[in-house]
């Protein structure tokens, strides 16, 4: 049974936010089309007023109790955008692509794959967390230090750095071969998870061996 992936919901923020900005550019270029004025007329509106001004930041009308949050979102956004340039994630598995534990084709089931990525350029792949541990803490599955191990993150289906994520185990989430990992991006998303899906943990990547992998048989 397919379960909704909730995440909190800032949506009625952003839109409040950018229906105010948007209202006053639309305000701001319609007077400079109505009165025909050139690029220099903009440019100078622009220098003059500032980009607080036409965007309506300094509105207090519309901005006042917004502005603050704004800044948090713009620094955050700033933030991620810096952590995705300097590492996309791995490539997708491709339709031939198998787990490289169980054998099975890791490109049907996109929610769960995880990657092992390679300094030279190869890759290996598989259909979940619990096997991609099977392989870590298996005989003969260790992986050099600078190797970038990567799973997807429960909540935005995004490539989730394993090293830094978070695991849930023994929720009512089931992976493509039954019982799973359930990789989030922090503590607070995993206490909220478990809250929905029971679950325990959180564990971080290394405090998952081979009693715990044991627990998911």
């Amino acid at each position: 049974m397919l379960k909704t992936r909730l995440l909190p919901s800032t949506s009625w923020l952003m839109e409040d936010i950018f229906n105010c900005s948007i209202n006053r550019v639309t305000r701001v270029t319609s007077r400079f089309q109505i009165f025909g004025c050139s690029n220099r007329a903009w440019d100078r509106e622009w220098k003059q007023q500032g980009l607080d001004t036409i965007l309506g930041l300094d509105d207090d009308r519309c901005m006042s109790r917004f502005q603050p949050v704004a800044i948090v979102w713009i620094v955050a956004f700033l933030v991620s955008n810096a952590v995705v340039a300097a590492s996309d994630g791995p490539p997708p598995p491709g339709p031939k692509d198998r787990c490289a534990v169980c054998g099975m084709f890791v490109a049907k089931y996109p929610n769960w794959v995880a990657t092992i990525a390679y300094p030279d350029g190869s890759h290996l792949f598989f259909d979940g967390p619990k096997d991609l541990f099977r392989y870590l803490r298996g005989e003969g599955g260790s992986t050099t230090p600078d190797a970038e191990i990567w799973v997807t993150d429960y909540y935005t289906i995004k490539p989730l750095n394993a090293r830094e994520a978070v695991f849930v185990h023994g929720s009512d989430v089931l992976g493509p071969m039954g019982a799973e990992f359930v990789p989030l991006a922090s503590g607070e998303f995993a206490e909220s998870f478990m809250m929905d899906h029971g679950g325990e943990g959180p564990l971080t990547f290394d405090q998952i061996d081979a009693a715990v992998l044991r627990s998911l048989e």
